[in-house]
């Protein structure tokens, strides 16, 4: 290996363990500033875990799925979300699951749940030509402002707490100020993470279309994973599965809204299997969190071990 190559190896790995730093205290921060201005308002933790925290742990995919649209990628762009979201239930709420059983709110159960199956369903069958058109795509951030209205509504008709052990910060500008770092820090953190590890996978001769379903998807959903897996830690479990759905629905509506309207996705490469995992997940959510209204340890692991048998079938070993 010449001097040059493994230079750029060394700064690979030096990109992955930098990423890794700004994501947990980019998680850390944004959770306890989440939890204070939910306490400040009177809202539910879940419904700023729905949109500010959701939206906030999503920027990664839309930069992500933007950039690979204007760059004739769209293979990456739809395997990103799809491996996204697969992601968010299998390893972010599995991992979460593990470390501290999770209670699921009965609004999420009943209404934001069935939001994320019908919006998978409706993806699929926009992908049927496996292409997203600019129509489709602007129907699916019509979607997204839809969802946002009814969740802003629905937090008007709600009243919550934030519960035990939080503690409420200086001021409602320091908890906007560290919310504010907090995303910065996952945005950072992960675009450290996915440029790292594409390279590294590039090295190995993955192609496009299995980098954005594993190490891009994986990258990407970094900010969700350490969130949710912070607030889990921190017994914010209402934070931990609003951040998971609700970045899901945000992937599906604004992430390939945006990419689809920007340029239609010819999503080359991506497999009908890579689909139907990701509604499998989708589905099986709804059950799993109704029985209880909580995810427990041993769901934790089926997901988990769900997830790593998927990555054995797509991965080129």
């Amino acid at each position: 290996m010449s001097y040059e190559l493994l230079l750029q190896s060394v700064n690979s790995y030096l990109l992955i363990v930098a990423g890794l730093v700004a994501l947990y205290y980019g998680a850390d921060w944004m959770v306890d500033s989440s939890c204070s201005i939910a306490m400040r308002f009177g809202v539910p933790p879940v419904m700023v875990g729905l949109t500010i925290v959701a939206a906030g742990t999503s920027m990664p995919e839309a930069v992500v799925s933007v950039q690979a649209t204007l760059n004739d990628k769209g293979g990456l762009s739809i395997g990103n979300v799809i491996g996204s979201n697969t992601l968010n239930i299998a390893l972010v709420l599995g991992l979460s699951a593990m470390l501290q059983p999770l209670e699921v709110a009965r609004r999420v159960v009943k209404a934001d749940i069935p939001t994320m199956i019908l919006l998978s369903f409706l993806v699929f069958v926009f992908f049927e030509d496996h292409v997203i058109s600019r129509w489709e795509g602007m129907f699916l951030l019509l979607c997204m402002v839809s969802y946002i209205l009814g969740n802003i509504v629905a937090a008007r008709e709600e009243e919550g707490h934030v519960g035990d052990g939080v503690e409420l910060g200086e001021s409602l500008g320091h908890d906007l100020t560290f919310l504010i770092v907090g995303m910065a820090l996952l945005a950072f953190g992960s675009d450290w993470l996915v440029v790292g590890s594409v390279d590294v996978a590039r090295d190995w001769g993955v192609s496009d279309a299995v980098i954005g379903l594993t190490v891009v998807a994986i990258g990407t959903s970094s900010p969700e994973l350490v969130t949710s897996v912070v607030a889990a830690y921190k017994k914010h479990a209402d934070l931990a599965v609003g951040n998971a759905v609700g970045s899901n629905i945000s992937n599906l509506c604004f992430v390939l809204g945006t990419a689809g309207t920007v340029r239609p996705l010819d999503g080359s490469g991506v497999e009908t299997l890579d689909f139907l995992i990701m509604l499998l997940f989708a589905l099986i959510m709804l059950p799993t969190a109704w029985t209880g209204y909580s995810l427990d340890r041993k769901e934790g692991v089926a997901f988990v071990g769900i997830y790593v048998v998927y990555l054995f079938l797509i991965w080129p070993f």
